[in-house]
């Protein structure tokens, strides 16, 4: 149901808005304002088709932070499937580096972006850890702008890292190796 609401602003003049109420699945009333009447019957019809769909609960999808959803998934599927030092591990990078970072963060608003400017940040704090020459601050600003993860361009088409070392010298007395 759309309905308009008549309100004043603190210098006295008045504004109308317009307030979409419905019930959920659980019966919970709930509601969303809207400045225009024509998004807030747009949004009243799509409140309406996804009652006839059966999908109500999609309007919320995606409010929920990475820490909620960590949580749960801790207690559901980590805490009964996976061996208890990987869940060691897991809570140790999880509590020292995620969480701090990205724990707020709502799910809907976890894009690549935004994990690539986490795994910058990342980068280059292990990288000042170690005392890196080529550390500089502008590292994670250029890793988010690439937006993406994965090698560097520079990087690319060279295969693992090992690979492209030379065999360690034979010593006198190993068999030699033929292909």
């Amino acid at each position: 149901m759309v309905e308009k609401r008549e309100r004043r602003r603190r210098d006295g003049s008045t504004y109308a808005v317009w307030r979409v109420r419905w019930y959920d699945e659980t019966s919970a009333e709930r509601s969303k304002t809207f400045d225009r009447a024509t998004d807030a019957k747009a949004f009243e019809a799509k409140i309406r088709t996804l009652k006839r769909t059966g999908a109500l609960a999609d309007i919320d999808a995606g409010s929920e932070t990475l820490a909620e959803f960590v949580e749960e998934w801790w207690l559901v599927y980590a805490g009964p499937n996976l061996e208890r030092s990987t869940l060691r591990v897991y809570a140790q990078l999880w509590n020292g580096h995620a969480l701090p970072r990205l724990g707020q963060v709502r799910l809907r608003d976890l894009t690549p972006q935004t994990v690539a400017r986490f795994r910058a940040e990342l980068e280059a704090a292990w990288r000042r850890r170690r005392g890196d020459p080529q550390d500089d601050d502008d590292a994670p600003k250029r890793a988010a702008a690439r937006g993406r993860m994965g090698p560097r361009p520079e990087q690319r088409g060279q295969g693992h890292p090992q690979a492209a070392q030379a065999a360690p010298p034979r010593r006198s007395g190993d068999p030699a190796v033929t292909d």
